[in-house]
């Protein structure tokens, strides 16, 4: 029998150590406390990850990231009202005010969505094979430069912007909804890069791959939510303004 974890517990206290250093970022704090919080955040998720490897009870494994991901829903959810609420309800008074140019959702934003999109194919396309008994690591590895792709796309897309995430409640929503989203994609990429890395040490086969299977999950809901975010902060950002 396994015993009690300790790890989602210490995780949940350094992520919410890393979201306070942000803001005090913001606030014109050193960065290094950022970077460390971040790399502690980012050590003590593969060590967790390391036990959960170790363990058998594959049904409470899946249970367990249900409820995550779930929980994650929620999280944008909140994001997500708080932007129809912020945008049908302006007020120069809380500075709701939308700037004059947005992102065009044609341009980089619609790229992105066909690169996340195209990558949800690639990824089906692997466990499909993997059910099949063929270990095409090739689909896997193409979905993981895919999401090194997107990530630099926004990045571009973040310089090339006419606004900050100072300018305005409309700022603040964008920068705060598609940087949560691009941490996710991060976190995606680092889950599907250690599965990677097992799978061509030969530690899964056809019929036992669950973490793998979770971790195709994970980025289906990462692709979901970007469509979401796409169509409401791009497409209705920029016919409202």
């Amino acid at each position: 029998m396994i015993g009690l974890s300790w790890w989602p517990l210490i995780v949940r206290v350094g992520v919410r150590a890393l979201t306070t250093s942000f803001i005090l970022w913001l606030k014109h704090v050193r960065v290094l406390i950022v970077i460390i919080s971040l790399v502690s955040v980012l050590w003590f998720r593969v060590i967790w990850w390391k036990d959960i490897r170790m363990e058998i009870q594959s049904e409470f494994i899946k249970i367990g990231i249900v409820l995550f991901i779930f929980r994650e829903v929620l999280f944008f959810r909140a994001f997500f009202w708080n932007f129809l609420n912020q945008s049908t309800h302006s007020d120069m008074l809380t500075g709701s005010i939308y700037p004059f140019i947005t992102i065009n959702p044609l341009d980089l934003p619609l790229l992105n969505t066909l690169i996340l999109l195209r990558s949800g194919v690639t990824i089906t396309i692997f466990h499909s094979n993997l059910l099949h008994n063929y270990f095409d690591l090739v689909w896997l590895l193409i979905r993981i430069y895919l999401g090194f792709y997107f990530l630099l796309i926004q990045i571009f897309e973040y310089h090339s912007s006419y606004f900050s995430i100072f300018s305005s409640t409309y700022g603040c929503s964008f920068f705060i909804l598609t940087g949560f989203h691009g941490r996710h994609v991060m976190i995606g990429i680092l889950f599907l890069s250690v599965m990677f890395i097992l799978l061509s040490l030969q530690h899964y086969t056809p019929t036992h791959h669950v973490r793998v299977e979770l971790s195709i999950w994970y980025w289906h809901f990462v692709d979901v939510v970007w469509v979401v975010l796409y169509r409401l902060v791009y497409c209705w950002g920029a016919c409202i303004q």
